[in-house]
């Protein structure tokens, strides 16, 4: 084999490495310790996902600079923000003593972003609430496009990671 035919097949191969292995090139990165496929919070929060894996999407749970509880709804690879109509999120909250509370966190509008109540991808409660953590609890409905979810459980101890300065 010539020089040109080498050069051409290691470039078609180097293209095919970098392009040809699927959507989700990212997958044979970020594999957990069992194999299973992970995506990682852009803000450096906690993950939970909503539906099924791959095709559900996912919160981002995170405290804010003024210890108020922030969640982003995010895309089912976690890597974009998804607006939703909803005002408020509601979670249901229950303690280890079985003491039950409901937190509303509220649309947030953004005029970085352009958005505004009702579409909106963030949603974060009034108030400070690390004197409330660990949070347990059940979210209410959550309506993205056609597919609901309801009954998401919620395990929140605090940011997982320092609080990135980017807001999205």
């Amino acid at each position: 084999m010539n020089f040109m035919n080498r050069f051409s097949l290691a470039s078609i191969f180097s293209l095919v490495s970098l392009f040809g292995c699927s959507d989700h090139a990212h997958e044979h990165e970020r594999q957990s310790g069992d194999g299973r496929h992970q995506h990682h919070a852009p803000l450096g929060g906690a993950l939970v996902v909503l539906g099924e894996p791959e095709r559900g999407h996912n919160l981002e749970i995170l405290l804010d600079e003024q210890d108020r509880l922030s969640v982003y709804l995010l895309g089912p690879h976690a890597e974009t923000y998804v607006r939703i109509k909803q005002p408020h999120i509601q979670l249901n909250l229950s303690d280890r003593n079985g003491t039950t509370d409901s937190l509303k966190l509220h649309a947030v509008n953004d005029p970085a972003t352009g958005e505004t109540i009702g579409d909106s991808s963030l949603f974060r409660s009034n108030h400070g609430i690390s004197k409330r953590l660990p949070i347990l609890g059940v979210l209410g409905s959550i309506a993205v496009g056609a597919t609901e979810y309801n009954g998401t459980k919620i395990t929140f101890s605090g940011n997982p990671h320092p609080p990135g300065k980017n807001e999205h």
